[in-house]
């Protein structure tokens, strides 16, 4: 007796187009660029239009506006400085080009009238881009041999493209018996280890 085949149709499932929220996030992405995006329900944006009309002002284009808060406890009017972005047609993310690694950055998505006024609809959490250095900081607990480092820091390019194994080798003993002299590596082992913080306590 032939087995009853069943097919169950399956619903396609499509992402909604928004969840409802009013919100910027930013990721960074290397020391150079973050990632930006966000969501913006329709009545904050009409809401904000109709407070800058009655003003008798207008509304001219929607911006991003990038601020440096490094260091800075930030209240919206203390930034070091700040830059804008016109946003175009209806794009809800977009990569930012900050230029200057090792900064705290934080993103305000709104309207600029044609007054000049900007008016906020979201603002983003804060990102820190990474240094494009090495680190200053020697850290007993996080330290690899050092012939290991020196020789993934040459081959990386730290010591100049093109550089042969024999003068990796050589610059290796230069900057090391330097490390000795100065002290850096017998400080770094006096350093009392990090402690665990668990969330929360």
């Amino acid at each position: 007796m032939a087995k009853e085949t069943v097919i169950r149709e399956r619903k396609a499932f499509r992402f909604p187009p928004g969840y409802g929220d009013n919100r910027i996030v930013i990721l960074m992405r290397d020391p150079w660029w973050v990632f930006a995006y966000w969501e913006i329900r329709r009545d904050k944006e009409e809401e904000t239009i109709r407070k800058i009309e009655k003003t008798g002002d207008s509304p001219d284009r929607s911006v991003l506006r990038v601020y440096d808060v490094t260091d800075i406890n930030f209240n919206g009017r203390n930034a070091h400085s700040f830059f804008d972005i016109d946003l175009k047609g209806s794009a809800n993310n977009w990569y930012i080009n900050v230029s200057n690694p090792n900064r705290t950055w934080i993103v305000d998505i709104g309207i600029i009238s044609k007054k000049g006024s900007f008016y906020p609809l979201a603002r983003s959490n804060a990102v820190t881009t990474p240094r494009f250095s090495m680190s200053d900081e020697l850290d007993a607990e996080w330290m690899m041999p050092e012939d290991e480092y020196w020789r993934m820091f040459g081959l990386s390019g730290g010591f100049g493209v093109g550089k042969g194994s024999l003068e990796v080798r050589e610059l290796f003993k230069k900057r090391l018996e330097e490390q000795i002299s100065s002290g850096a590596i017998s400080s770094a082992a006096r350093r009392p280890p990090k402690t665990e913080v668990i969330p929360g306590a």
